[in-house]
């Protein structure tokens, strides 16, 4: 499930959300998804009863968080976004993220991502019809996030 932004020039929508990377502004982000957490398990079967109990074995698994990055190569912003990708990449530098989530302009939660490595990039089959702008796709995992208001 994506969050879907209404424009990429808005930074503040009405019921849309902003992304800060490193406490910037990062307006280019169109979605986002992959924002899931899950605790492994451990069973015991009583012996007496043949009943299995699931317990929680304290172990958060945070699965990767994806998201798509507009570009128009007429507003010449290729480069913005694409430093955070390429540092990724090249130095495996991992930086924080904060999502804060809106509605009807009001902010309703914030979810700060802590340690996140943009591992995997996608970029549109492209063609020299396709001059226009396009998306981007990027996988990053992460090292956890929590949720606050």
């Amino acid at each position: 499930m994506y969050i879907q932004s209404e424009s990429h020039d808005d930074l503040l929508t009405t019921n849309g959300f902003r992304i800060e990377i490193d406490g910037v502004p990062v307006q280019d982000i169109v979605a986002v998804g992959g924002i899931n957490r899950k605790t492994g398990l451990l069973e015991w079967t009583d012996g007496g009863t043949g009943i299995t109990e699931p317990f929680s074995d304290q172990k958060k698994n945070y699965g990767p968080i994806s998201f798509r990055y507009y570009v128009d190569p007429s507003r010449g912003d290729f480069d913005r976004l694409r430093a955070y990708v390429t540092a990724a990449h090249l130095l495996g530098i991992r930086f924080n993220m904060i999502i804060v989530k809106y509605n009807h302009g009001i902010e309703i939660f914030r979810i700060p991502v802590y340690k996140v490595l943009m591992n995997e990039e996608n970029f549109p089959e492209l063609d020299k019809n396709g001059a226009g702008p396009f998306e981007v796709s990027v996988t990053a995992p992460c090292a956890f996030y929590e949720i606050t208001k």
